[in-house]
């Protein structure tokens, strides 16, 4: 009788077949078998999750070096000494500031000032580093330096901030549209013909297109973090210092980039759009007019602090950058342009910027930029 009751009573309080079988898959099922039986092989060999994401992680840091190695050398091999005024120029704003002549640094209507900065430094350390080891009389000259070790060195430093910024190109589009598209565009910038050519001249150009896309990248990132809408609709952008930096580092390198050429002036409309589409039902002080505040603050506090000049003579500074603005956007550069096989001076027409387009991209990423604006 004992061992006909205690055969009921398990029956009774043990769980039913179905419901041992569903505890069995939830508790890991046969992932759990797997881990259990042959685990601690896996384990021996380092092949552990904590493991395996190390090893990744390690993987990701040496494909990033290649990434900047891929973006650096490029463009620091055999440099092009076309246009020299920009060596000329930088070393000149440099010379105002180290005689502490502010008003000088005005040097250039572009206002070029952030590359003026980089090349400038490049070029003093090397002629001080030139002095330091016995040649006292050197001297900086852009005359008959066109082929010698002086471009080198003035483009040196352009190339290393090209690339780390295609770096930081990399780890901001990860985060807004994952590794595979990271990879893709860092990719594209860094290996395209036209960009690394504009980046072998001692110019402002190359410079100026990364400075303007981290600003804007960093400006996407910032929405799509500090975005929380509910279903009603109201909006609450969360607390101010994790989401805003984003903010402020994108008005920081929006600062950068005004320093470095008036076309950067494109971001601010930009920064306009991508607010009137993604908090179009936000409050508009919360919603645009802060954001807009800060972003405006932080570009023109870079502004001030690395153009000496604006200490001194800020109208005069701020009338030559407008001024250089009307002069070039109002009528074309005296020089020729070279439009289908032939020079010509005047305005060629429309045309020419498509045939531009085609001429200076390259067989894959125009089409697939073509893709890129009709996929959903």
């Amino acid at each position: 009788m004992s061992d006909l009751a205690a055969s009921a009573h398990a029956q009774v309080t043990s769980p039913p077949r179905r419901t041992q079988r569903w505890t069995w898959l939830a508790a890991g099922g046969r992932s759990g078998i797997r881990q259990s039986l042959p685990g601690r092989l896996l384990s021996a060999n380092g092949s552990t999750p904590q493991a395996m994401k190390k090893r990744a992680r390690r993987w990701r840091v040496l494909l990033l070096l290649i990434l900047f190695l891929v973006a650096f050398l490029p463009r620091t091999v055999y440099p092009v000494s076309r246009p020299l005024q920009w060596y000329e120029r930088s070393s000149r704003f440099v010379d105002a500031v180290l005689d502490g002549r502010w008003a000088d640094t005005i040097v250039s209507e572009h206002p070029g000032v952030t590359p003026m900065w980089l090349i400038g430094l490049a070029q003093h350390a090397y002629q001080a580093l030139r002095r330091a080891s016995g040649d006292t009389g050197y001297v900086l000259r852009a005359v008959d330096r066109a082929f010698r070790t002086e471009v080198f060195v003035s483009t040196l430093p352009l190339a290393l901030a090209i690339a780390l910024s295609v770096v930081l190109i990399w780890v901001l589009l990860k985060r807004l549209f994952g590794e595979p598209v990271a990879w893709a565009g860092a990719g594209f910038i860094a290996l395209d013909p036209f960009h690394i050519a504009m980046s072998k001249v001692v110019h402002l150009d190359a410079l100026l297109s990364v400075l303007m896309l981290l600003s804007a990248l960093l400006l996407l990132v910032y929405l799509r973090r500090s975005r929380a809408i509910e279903g009603d609709g109201r909006f609450w952008p969360g607390r101010f210092w994790p989401h805003h930096r984003l903010l402020l580092s994108s008005g920081v390198v929006a600062g950068l980039a005004f320093l470095t050429e008036s076309p950067a002036y494109f971001l601010v409309p930009y920064l306009g759009l991508c607010l009137l589409v993604t908090r179009w039902r936000a409050p508009f002080v919360r919603g645009y007019l802060a954001p807009v505040l800060l972003w405006v603050g932080a570009a023109a506090a870079t502004y001030v602090l690395l153009w000496p000049a604006m200490w001194v003579q800020p109208l005069q500074a701020l009338a030559t950058v407008f001024g250089g603005v009307i002069k070039h956007g109002g009528r074309p550069h005296p020089q020729p342009l070279d439009y289908r096989g032939r020079l010509v001076s005047e305005d060629p027409g429309p045309g020419y910027y498509l045939i531009s387009i085609l001429v200076k991209t390259t067989v894959l990423s125009l089409p697939l930029f073509i893709v890129g604006l009709f996929s959903p």
